[in-house]
C-alpha cells in the first residue's frame, strides 16, 4: 500500500493510501475544491462551479475564458466504469444543443438552490455570477481589461454551439481498457478531449490528503488546439492582409527558445518571457498585458515608454496595425528593444 510520508513538528509521520468510501466523497471534494483540478497541463485559468447534478452532470463548471467544463467522477470499482466514456460525451452533445439561454437557465436554477455553498453567486444569473468569478481571477490573465457581458454571452454561446468543452474524468483509478479507450479517441479528436485526473486520497483518521494526478498529460503535445483558443492559423486566416502580416512579424521575431514564446488565447496570443505574458497581440491591435501592471510595475513603465518611442500610441497602453505612421519595421526595432528590457529586468 502506498503511503506519504510527512514532517511535522521534527516528526515524521506515515500516512496511509485510503479508499473512497462513495462516489459522492469524490464529487463533493472536486465541488468544494475546485482549484484542485486547476493543473496546468489542463487549464490555463480557475474554475468557477456552476452546476452539480445538473442535466446528469456530476460537476459542471466553466474557466474564466468562458469553455464549459464537464466534470464526472467515478471509482474504479464501480461497474458502470465502462460506460464513463459513453457518459461524458452523452453530456457533451446534451450541452451542444444548449442555447444560451438554456444554458443560463440551467446555471440559475443551481445558484438559486441549496447545493450552491458560494454565497457571492446565490440567486444571480450566469453573467452576473461570471463577471464576479472573472473579476477575482483577472490576475490569470486575461485579453480583455474589463469584462464585457455583451462579448460574454456571445463567446459562450459560440462554445455550446461548437461543442468546445474541457472533458475531465476524475477517478480514484482509471482502468487500463477505459485508459487504451480514450487514448485512442484522442488522437482521432480535434480541440475536444477527454483528460483524465486520478485523485489519491491519503488519511490517518485525523486528516485526509488528496492528490492529483493528470494521467494523459503526455499525450497534449500541441496547447494551440484546446477549447475555446483560437489557432495561430486561424487568427491570420481571419484578419486583412496588413493585420496578417503584422502579427505574423510578432510571432517570428519572438519566439527564440523556451524563454521567449507565444500562447493562444481565445481572440489571439500573448508573447512571454518565462511564463510571464509581455504582450497580448490581438487582430486589430497589440498591448501590453494587464499582468504588467498588476505585478511588475516598474518593467511595465519601461515596456510604455519603449511603446511611446517606437509607434504613436492611440489606445490606452497599445497600438493599433492601422494608426498613423505605423510599419511593420518598426515592430521588429520595438521588440528588439523589448527583449533585452525584459531580459534584464525578469
Amino acid at each position: 500500500m502506498e503511503q506519504l510520508l510527512i514532517t511535522e513538528d521534527g516528526k515524521n509521520v506515515l500516512i496511509q493510501n485510503r479508499k473512497y468510501e462513495n462516489e459522492n466523497e469524490l464529487q463533493e471534494i472536486i465541488k468544494n475544491n475546485p482549484g484542485i483540478l486547476n493543473l496546468s497541463s489542463i487549464f490555463n485559468s480557475s474554475i468557477m462551479i456552476i452546476g452539480r447534478e445538473s442535466q446528469q452532470i456530476d460537476v459542471l463548471g466553466i474557466t474564466t475564458d468562458y469553455v464549459p467544463v464537464v466534470i464526472e467522477c467515478k471509482r474504479k470499482a464501480n461497474p458502470d466504469m465502462r460506460y464513463l466514456i459513453a457518459q461524458i460525451f452523452e453530456y457533451a452533445a446534451k450541452l451542444n444543443e444548449f442555447s444560451f439561454h438554456d444554458f443560463d437557465q440551467l446555471v440559475i436554477k443551481y445558484l438559486s438552490s441549496d447545493r450552491c455553498e458560494e454565497e457571492q453567486y446565490k440567486d444571480l444569473n450566469l453573467a452576473s455570477a461570471f463577471k464576479k468569478f472573472w473579476e477575482a481571477n483577472l490576475g490569470e490573465d486575461s485579453e480583455e481589461e474589463t469584462f464585457e457581458e455583451e462579448s460574454f454571452i456571445s463567446k459562450v454561446s459560440e462554445n455550446l454551439r461548437e461543442g468546445e468543452f474541457y472533458l475531465v474524468i476524475v477517478v480514484d483509478e482509471i482502468s487500463n481498457t477505459t485508459s487504451r479507450t480514450i487514448k485512442f479517441l484522442n488522437k482521432k479528436l480535434h480541440k475536444l478531449r477527454v483528460e483524465v485526473v486520478e485523485i489519491s486520497k491519503f488519511s490517518d483518521g485525523k486528516r485526509s490528503i488528496y492528490i492529483p494526478n493528470h494521467v494523459n498529460k503526455e499525450e497534449t503535445n500541441d496547447k494551440t488546439l484546446q477549447p475555446g483558443k483560437t489557432t495561430f492559423d486561424e487568427m491570420v486566416e481571419n484578419v486583412g492582409a496588413n493585420e496578417a502580416e503584422c502579427i505574423k512579424i510578432f510571432r517570428s521575431n519572438w519566439e527564440d527558445g523556451d524563454d521567449f514564446s507565444i500562447h493562444m488565447a481565445t481572440k489571439g496570443f500573448s508573447v512571454r518571457y518565462r511564463d510571464v505574458p509581455i504582450l497580448y497581440i490581438l487582430p486589430t491591435h497589440f498591448r501590453i498585458a494587464p499582468r504588467l501592471k498588476r505585478e511588475y510595475k516598474a518593467l511595465f513603465e519601461k515596456v510604455f515608454a519603449l511603446l511611446e518611442k517606437h509607434f504613436n500610441r492611440n489606445l490606452q497602453v497599445g497600438v493599433s496595425y492601422n494608426s498613423q505612421g505605423f510599419s511593420h519595421g518598426k515592430i521588429i526595432s520595438f521588440l528588439e528593444d523589448l527583449k533585452r528590457i525584459v531580459i534584464n529586468d525578469l
